[in-house]
């Protein structure tokens, strides 16, 4: 689940700047209009000139002007044109008050700052009697997992949510709200998933694009609890609902990435595939679309590339947990099936993440994927996550798949299938029955026969060629053929021998050296170390090591 950033229109109802002039009010409305239409950065530009035109604006319209940029950024303007506007507005600004409310943009544009200027914009607030401005903060404050334990943020987010009732703001409750919903979900309290629907009825939809931005941030925050609890139908129903309310482009953006989402949960991976919009400058969102897009393309293309989620896996994890660990599994998986070594890395970074937070929600797909990929490491994971299991339909069931992948439990398996299944979750469901026919050689034909039922109706090519490729099946006459994506093609990554080459290049053995441990000529041992790092897009031999995850300490 994610965090929102703070909005602006020029109907005030929901800014810090409840008296800007009539002209800021233009601007600011001028400028989001400009953002709306697809170039947020022509509203920053607008933004830019209204600051130099004169030296005597008040702190109201500072504070538009900040948070106009602020909404600018989230709809995909540029990093380097709004942090030249909110410079401009600190540096201006005079009064607690107005100071606390560009701090906050300020801690919104700039998450490796976020603490900092959280904690001066709560100073700030606080110094004014600024109870808005302190309710918001502190529900702001309680959603960083790295900032303090989390009994003490569920503590800040109904306190947040406790001072904005008492002030009665809609915008103002809604936020604080959604908030508390998401550490609730986060940290598995009982009712969590009841008290969503509030969150999105406070504040009337459409009244303005900064009310609308809050709806639309809880819409899709409900959304992403409806996946993690495993009720996709639910997700797919409040994402429609959610699009419906959204403003801007980027926020269409996020809605159509989470409706290709639910999409692959469901098993519609050509659906999902044509869901996906095409790549937006709004990085956040960019980095969400790499996620489901790897995911879709694991099962349905023949050439798989881990290189752009790797890029962006660090920066989802920090984004949204609950993204961030289905990402590390996508790209452990894929690692996996272009063979190349450690390929369970980040799966294992976010789980320990994960457990260093802690949250008990939306991590499963990381030890699921690790547990495939590589069960040792998936065995020590495993006993170091197990108080924090979600108690939730599809919690259970990706614990009865990883239990059954460590122990090699037939009837575990079985039973993480039928409870994938009863999602529905269909994919997954199909792999488990795999995986349970593997270790049950009585039933085993059976079950394979079940699992490509599931995984062919899916369009699930890369899973449903293992099955087909599985030798138990190779007395059948009539089985169904490899898909057409993955016939003649074991691996879409490195053979065997190029993965021998890759570890001892990556290890800064020279082309000769490996050509006389593998006993190969110096040439071939060449054209092995091109081959590989043209696999890796091309990379310098002496950036293997880190492609590969490999630790040179």
């Amino acid at each position: 689940m994610t965090d929102s950033d703070g909005p602006l229109s020029t109907d005030l109802l929901f800014s810090f700047a409840r008296s800007a002039s009539a002209e800021a009010r233009r601007v600011a409305g001028a400028a989001q209009v400009l953002g709306l239409r697809g170039d947020p950065d022509a509203g920053l530009d607008l933004v830019w000139d209204f600051l130099a035109s004169s030296a005597d604006l008040t702190d109201d319209d500072l504070v538009a002007a900040a948070e106009t940029t602020n909404l600018l950024l989230l709809w995909g303007g540029s990093v380097d044109r709004t942090t030249r506007v909110l410079d401009a507005c600190l540096s201006r600004v005079r009064g607690p008050s107005g100071r606390g409310a560009v701090l906050l943009t300020w801690a919104r544009s700039r998450p490796a700052d976020f603490k900092e200027y959280c904690t001066e914009a709560l100073a700030e607030f606080a110094a004014a009697g600024d109870v808005r401005g302190q309710a918001v903060t502190l529900a702001r404050i309680a959603t960083d997992h790295t900032m303090s334990k989390p009994a003490h943020r569920l503590r800040l987010a109904t306190e947040a949510v406790t001072l904005a009732e008492r002030l009665g703001d809609p915008w103002t409750v809604a936020l604080c709200r959604g908030h508390l919903s998401i550490i609730e979900t986060y940290q598995g309290e009982p009712g969590a998933m009841e008290h969503w629907p509030d969150t999105v009825r406070v504040v009337v939809a459409g009244a303005d694009s900064g009310a609308a931005q809050t709806v639309a941030f809880n819409y899709t925050n409900w959304a992403f609890a409806k996946l993690g609890v495993g009720d996709h139908d639910g997700a797919g129903e409040i994402v429609a609902e959610g699009r419906s309310t959204a403003h801007g482009q980027a926020w269409a953006f996020r809605f159509a990435v989470q409706d290709a989402w639910v999409r692959v949960r469901l098993g519609d991976l050509a659906g999902a595939g044509a869901a996906l919009p095409p790549d937006s400058t709004a990085a956040q969102s960019w980095n969400y679309r790499v996620a489901v897009r790897a995911a879709v393309a694991f099962e349905r293309d023949r050439e798989l590339d881990s290189g752009p989620l790797a890029a962006a896996y660090d920066r989802i994890m920090v984004w949204d947990p609950q993204v961030g660990c289905f990402a590390a599994g996508v790209l452990a998986l894929t690692r996996h099936a272009r063979r190349e070594p450690n390929p369970g890395r980040e799966a294992i970074d976010a789980l320990r993440r994960v457990r260093a937070w802690p949250i008990r929600f939306g991590w499963e797909d990381a030890l699921i994927a690790l547990a495939v990929v590589d069960p040792d490491a998936a065995a020590v994971e495993a006993a170091e996550m197990v108080d924090l299991w979600p108690d939730n339909p599809r919690g259970l069931a990706a614990r009865a798949y990883v239990e059954g992948l460590l122990a090699g439990d037939r009837d575990r398996l079985v039973e993480a299938a039928d409870r994938f299944a009863a999602l529905p979750e269909p994919v997954t469901a199909g792999r488990a029955l795999h995986a349970a026919a593997v270790v049950a050689p009585k039933s085993g034909n059976d079950l394979r026969r079940a699992a490509m039922a599931l995984l062919e109706r899916c369009g699930a090519d890369r899973s449903l060629a293992a099955v087909v490729r599985d030798r138990a099946l190779a007395r059948w006459s009539d089985h169904t053929p490899v898909p057409a994506s993955q016939s003649r093609r074991t691996s879409a990554g490195l053979t065997a021998r190029e993965r021998e080459v890759a570890l001892l290049a990556a290890r800064g053995l020279t082309a000769a050296e490996i050509a006389e441990t593998l006993g190969i000529t110096l040439s071939t041992a060449r054209n092995y170390i091109l081959r590989v790092r043209t696999k890796f897009g091309g990379i310098p031999k002496r950036q293997l090591a880190k492609a590969l995850g490999i630790d040179q300490a």
